[in-house]
């Protein structure tokens, strides 16, 4: 799509919403997201669950200062994916995927009001984590701030890869969600068990780490291996 078409097709989404759900989306998106998913943990299971749906085998996150750096390398929005993902009761995927109906992704919002995705060729942020707009819009109501500021990092995985961006909501959620993170490589390992293409999952906190499928042609014929650098 042009410039023009893609700034068109984020309209007619937002119009959809409004019409399909109104005024009380957000609110809708907010319990779906924040009061159906009790913890962090929940949040990074739709994460590399859509991963998981999208073929990828390798999944990474990053904690900046400003937020949450998502990423995998697995096949590119197509437009019935950002359809499903800023709607509700909305999907491009089985029955019997995770999230399922757009709902998985709201799990973002227990960190983040404005969800931010670059794949392929749609670079758009969620206000309330519902409605599309352009990276480059300007600011939605008056008085809002515009669109959240993108990281060099984010921009530059986004060359490559599947980047999800996730501004955190409050100052205090980055701080609570590392330490979350920290010690958890061996819980991440299991997470493995359970996915059939994922094959990497990469985290940078402070310290960095890394969990991978072995081989099924190694033996021992263990599901994953733990590596730490």
């Amino acid at each position: 799509m042009t410039h023009i078409q893609l700034d068109d097709f984020y309209e007619n989404l937002r119009k959809r919403n409004e019409r399909e759900w109104g005024n009380r989306r957000f609110e809708i998106a907010h319990h779906l997201g924040i009061q159906s998913h009790a913890n962090f943990s929940d949040l990074l299971a739709e994460l590399l669950q859509n991963a998981e749906d999208a073929n990828a085998r390798r999944f990474g996150l990053q904690i900046l200062p400003e937020g949450l750096l998502v990423w995998n390398d697995g096949q590119p929005f197509e437009q019935k994916d950002v359809e499903a993902i800023s709607g509700l009761l909305v999907s491009s995927k089985k029955e019997d995927a995770i999230g399922y109906f757009g709902i998985g992704f709201k799990a973002v919002l227990l960190i983040t009001r404005t969800p931010c995705i670059l794949s392929g060729e749609y670079r758009f942020w969620l206000r309330e984590g519902i409605d599309p707009y352009p990276l480059e819009s300007p600011a939605v109501m008056d008085g809002d701030s515009g669109p959240p500021q993108v990281p060099d990092q984010a921009r530059q995985r986004a060359t490559q890869y599947t980047v999800v961006w996730l501004p955190w909501r409050e100052d205090e959620i980055g701080e609570r969600f590392r330490q979350q993170m920290e010690g958890q490589s061996r819980s991440l390992a299991f997470f493995l068990l359970f996915l059939n293409r994922l094959e990497s999952i990469e985290v940078d906190t402070m310290a960095c780490w890394n969990v991978r499928r072995k081989k099924l042609s190694e033996v021992p014929p263990e599901p994953t291996e733990l590596i730490l650098s």
